[in-house]
């Protein structure tokens, strides 16, 4: 007589006794194959302890687990591997932001000190009557000499008469006749002979068919992009050789090198002084100009005891 499993519909053989050996049940009375045990063993009855447990067997029946179940317990293990993944990250971006906060391999005792970085400490708010513009870039600094003893850049052309007027006067006529043909961003350095400070100072034009004229004692050259204006016939060989490649310019100079990256792309003014004369020449400027402006940045400079100031 064929038998099925009355619970896993699996076909029972002589050895599936009391149990199914596929799904665990025990077997009804009526599936049980008593006879078989009682020739195979000689004995009818089962011990009594074994009656107990095929009785409760048969009263509650191993069960699969269903499919809502399995759904259930993924679930809950989808949610874990969430948090987990979120909690892995969350702790990667704040390490991350603490190293990016930290130098390596800085101690935190000198944390204070780093905040105060050169670029921050040399950069300052001052009022004066300028514009941000650009300060210290490639078009400026390829046409300063490379032994130039001072070097700025100013953005406000408008002020250029009470800055640097008393230097010569043919300066600020060339300025007040050429204003609206001028850009706002003009660069002035100075370069020492003996006990005179020969002065030059580049601005960038607007018109490509301006026409140069004299001014003064003053030698006067279109290069470029730029004219160049100065009281030293040498100083002007030197500039055009300096921007044409023939000779070095201050985009080599070791001093303006070391601080090339600290300076930011804009801003009012940048003056930097390359040796002890630039500081001489500022003390000139300071005691010639007209501009209480100019002398507030000087001062600041002078206050800083660096070698470079940016206005902002």
């Amino acid at each position: 007589m064929k038998r099925t499993c009355p619970f896993c519909k699996s076909d029972l053989t002589k050895s599936n006794i009391y149990f199914c050996s596929h799904c665990g049940s025990a077997l009804p009375d009526n599936a049980q194959l008593k006879d078989y045990l009682s020739k195979d063993i000689g004995k009818t009855d089962l011990p009594d302890e074994l009656k107990k447990q095929v009785k409760k067997r048969q009263k509650n029946p191993i069960k699969l687990p269903s499919l809502s179940d399995i759904k259930i317990v993924f679930t809950g293990l989808l949610v874990v591997l969430g948090l987990a993944v979120c909690l892995y990250y969350l702790v990667v971006f704040i390490m991350s932001e603490k190293s990016e906060r930290l130098p390596v391999n800085q101690p935190l005792s000198n944390l204070e000190t780093t905040k105060k970085t050169a670029s921050d400490k040399n950069s300052l708010v001052l009022d004066v009557s300028l514009v941000n513009g650009p300060i210290a870039q490639k078009n400026s600094t390829d046409y300063i000499i490379y032994d130039a003893d001072l070097y700025g850049d100013f953005n406000g052309l408008q002020n250029f008469e009470d800055y640097f007027g008393q230097l010569n006067s043919g300066y600020s006529l060339f300025v007040k006749e050429n204003l609206g043909n001028l850009s706002p961003h003009f660069s002035v350095f100075s370069k020492s002979d003996g006990d005179k400070f020969n002065w030059g100072f580049i601005f960038f034009t607007l018109d490509e068919e301006m026409e140069m004229k004299g001014y003064g004692n003053l030698v006067i050259s279109k290069i470029g992009e730029a004219i160049a204006m100065t009281d030293s016939k040498t100083v002007m060989e030197e500039v055009k050789s300096a921007k044409e490649g023939i000779s070095k310019n201050l985009s080599l100079n070791p001093s303006f090198v070391s601080i090339r990256n600290k300076i930011p792309l804009e801003g009012k003014v940048f003056i930097m002084t390359l040796n002890p004369n630039g500081l001489a020449a500022l003390d000139f400027i300071l005691a010639k100009t007209t501009s209480n402006e100019l002398k507030s940045i000087i001062e600041a400079f002078k206050g800083l005891n660096s070698n470079y100031l940016v206005v902002k």
